[in-house]
C-alpha cells in the first residue's frame, strides 16, 4: 500500500480510537473491583465493626473512586471532543495513561481489602498476575517449562542490544530474582575463541557482531553449564532485519542441547513478529512486553509450594480459657491469657477490682502502664483509655481518674471490669498478628508491623491458618518493615525467630470453632534473644 505525504500519520492517528477502547476497559475492571471491595467491606465484620469503619480502609476506597472518576473525566471528554473526527493524541494519552493506572490501583487495592487473599493464594498453588500480558504468556510457559532440581535458581542474561538488556535486567532484579553473569569456565572458552561477552552479570554479545555461528556457539555454552539456572536471550533490530542470524542459532542451540540444559526464553527488542513466530515454532517461549517477562521469569525462579496445613490440636488449657464466660468479647486480661497460654509472655502485671483504692503497696516496678478492662472497650487508644509511663503512685492516681473519664466520654455506660496495671516494656519494635475467618478462604492469619500506625503503613502478609514456623518466617521476610529489626545498616537485631514461633503459635486458634476473630496488637519485639512480649490482646467468640 502507498501512502502520499502524511499518509502514514493519518493511519498512526486511527489508533487513538482503539486507545479509547483500552482506557475504557481499564475503566471498567477498577469500577468492577471497586464495587467487590465495597460489598466486601460493607459485610463482613471485625471485632463488632464492618470493615467500611475502619479509617485505614477508608482512605483505600477514597483514592480508588478519586482515580477512577479522575480518569473517567478524561476519557469522556477525548471521546465527546472525537465525535466529529478523530479524538485528539494529546487527551487521548492522557486518558489512557489515567485510566489503565487507576484500574491497577482498584484491583490492587480490592485484592487487599477481600482479606488480602492475593498475596496468600501461593500457598495454595495459585500465582497472581500484576499484568493483563502476564496472565496471557504465564500459564503458557509455565505449564511446559520447569527448572531442572539440579540447576540453581538464578537467570543468565545474553543479549545482543545492551541498552535493551540492561532494561530487562532492572525489571527481573527488581522483582527478586538472582542474576549470574557468564562463569569464569565458559567465560574462558569463549574469549579465546575472540568472542566479546562484556563485564558485568549482563553477558554482552553485541561488539562480536550479528553471526549465526558466534550466536550458537554462545547460547550453547551457556545452557550446558551447570552454573546457568535459565537463560534469558534478548535479542536487538538484528530480530526484526536478519533473523536467520540472530534467531535461528538460538532455535538450533537448544534443538541440539542435552536433556540437562538450562531451559531458554527470548525477547526481541524492538517487536519482531516475523522472530517470534520462528521462536514460537522453534520451542523457545518467547515475550512481547518487559514487565509480562519479567514477572513470569519472576515465577519460573520460585515455584509453588503448596503445602498442607500443619496438623495442630489446641491445648486443653487454652481451649478451657476459650470457653469461660458468656461475653462474646474477651476483655484483655482475659484475652491475654488465652494468648499467654499458646507461649506468648505478658508483662508482670496485676488486676485491680474497679471500685477499690490503690492498694498501699504494688508488687510492680515503675513505670508503669495503666488500662481498663472492659469488653465494651475493644480499642482502648481511640477512646483515650491508656495511660503510659506512669513514674511514681500520685501519677498513677491521677492517670486512673482520667482514663476513667475518657473511657466514660467515649462509651457512655460502659462497664468496666477491672483496672490493670502492667510495667512498662521496652523492644526494638512491634509486630501486629491478627485472625480472621474470611467467609471465602476460611481462617487467615494477617502479620504486619504493630502499632498506632498499622494501618498507615499497609505493611502486612497473610497466609491461611493455622500455619507452621516455616511459613511464618517467609510471613517476616515479606513484611519491609521488619528490615528494620534483622540488623539494618549494624542496629540491633530483633527476636524475629522467637516472632515466628510465635506467629505459628498463635495459628492454631484457627482450629477452635470458639475463636472468630483474634489480635495481637502491639506485640514487642524485643532484641536477640530475649523474646516477644504481648501488650494489648483481644479474642472475639463466635
Amino acid at each position: 500500500m502507498l501512502l502520499g505525504p502524511g499518509g502514514f500519520k493519518k493511519q498512526i492517528s486511527g489508533f487513538n480510537v482503539e486507545r479509547l477502547g483500552n482506557s475504557a476497559r481499564a475503566v471498567a475492571v477498577g469500577r468492577h473491583a471497586f464495587n467487590l471491595a465495597r460489598e466486601h467491606a460493607l459485610t463482613l465484620k471485625q471485632f463488632g465493626r464492618a470493615l467500611c469503619e475502619f479509617q485505614g480502609l477508608q482512605w483505600k476506597f477514597a483514592e480508588m473512586e478519586l482515580r477512577l472518576e479522575s480518569a473517567q473525566l478524561l476519557l469522556m471528554r477525548a471521546a465527546v471532543n472525537g465525535m466529529d473526527g478523530l479524538p485528539d493524541p494529546h487527551e487521548t494519552a492522557l486518558a489512557k495513561l489515567a485510566c489503565n493506572e487507576a484500574g491497577f490501583l482498584a484491583a490492587n487495592e480490592a485484592v487487599q481489602v477481600l482479606g488480602g487473599l492475593g498475596f496468600s493464594l501461593e500457598s495454595i498453588g495459585i500465582r497472581q498476575a500484576e499484568s493483563l500480558d502476564t496472565l496471557m504468556d504465564a500459564p503458557r510457559l509455565l505449564s511446559k517449562m520447569r527448572l531442572p532440581a539440579h540447576r540453581p535458581r538464578r537467570l543468565t542474561v545474553l543479549t545482543t542490544t545492551g541498552g535493551g538488556g540492561a532494561m530487562l535486567v532492572d525489571q527481573i532484579s527488581a522483582r527478586g530474582v538472582e542474576i549470574a553473569g557468564c562463569s569464569a569456565p565458559t567465560r574462558e572458552a569463549l574469549t579465546a575463541q575472540n568472542i566479546p561477552l562484556g563485564h558485568g552479570k549482563l553477558v554482552d554479545v553485541t561488539l562480536a557482531g550479528t553471526k549465526y555461528d558466534t550466536m550458537k556457539e554462545v547460547v550453547s555454552r551457556l545452557i550446558a553449564d551447570p552454573e546457568t539456572g535459565a537463560l534469558l536471550v534478548t535479542i536487538g533490530s538484528s530480530a526484526q532485519f536478519n533473523p536467520e542470524l540472530a534467531v535461528t542459532p538460538i532455535i538450533d542451540a537448544v534443538a541440539e542441547a542435552p536433556r540437562d540444559a538450562a531451559p531458554v526464553l527470548a525477547f526481541p527488542l524492538p517487536h519482531a513478529p516475523e522472530s517470534l513466530d520462528l521462536l514460537a515454532a522453534g520451542g523457545v517461549p518467547a515475550f512481547r512486553n518487559v514487565e509480562a517477562c519479567a514477572e513470569t521469569i519472576a515465577m519460573l525462579m520460585r515455584p509453588v509450594k503448596v503445602t498442607a496445613p500443619p496438623d495442630v490440636t489446641l491445648q486443653a488449657v487454652t481451649a478451657t480459657l476459650l470457653d469461660q464466660g458468656p461475653e462474646n468479647t474477651l476483655n484483655e486480661d482475659r484475652a491475654g491469657a488465652v494468648f499467654e497460654s499458646l507461649g506468648t509472655p505478658r508483662p508482670r502485671q496485676i488486676v485491680l477490682p474497679p471500685e477499690d483504692a490503690l492498694p498501699e503497696t504494688l508488687d510492680l516496678r515503675f513505670p508503669l502502664v495503666a488500662k481498663p478492662v472492659s469488653s465494651d472497650l475493644p480499642h482502648k487508644t481511640e477512646a483515650g483509655a491508656i495511660r503510659l509511663g506512669l513514674a511514681d503512685r500520685a501519677a498513677l492516681e491521677e492517670a486512673i481518674a482520667a482514663m476513667r473519664a475518657s473511657a466514660e466520654a467515649h462509651a457512655p455506660g460502659y462497664r468496666l471490669e477491672a483496672i490493670l496495671l502492667q510495667e512498662m516494656a521496652t523492644g526494638l519494635g512491634e509486630a501486629l498478628v491478627g485472625l480472621t475467618r474470611d467467609p471465602l478462604a476460611g481462617p487467615m492469619l494477617t502479620l504486619g508491623m504493630g502499632g498506632v500506625m498499622t494501618e498507615i503503613y499497609r505493611d502486612t502478609s497473610v497466609r491461611p491458618a493455622p500455619l507452621d514456623v516455616e511459613t511464618a518466617r517467609e510471613m517476616i521476610r515479606e513484611v519491609k518493615g521488619f528490615m528494620l529489626l534483622d540488623g539494618f545498616r549494624g542496629a540491633l537485631r530483633g527476636d524475629l525467630e522467637a516472632l515466628a514461633q510465635g506467629v505459628a503459635a498463635i495459628s492454631a486458634l484457627a482450629t477452635s470453632d470458639r475463636v472468630a476473630e483474634a489480635e495481637i496488637n502491639p506485640l514487642l519485639v524485643r532484641p536477640e534473644g530475649q523474646g516477644i512480649v504481648l501488650l494489648d490482646a483481644l479474642i472475639r467468640r463466635q
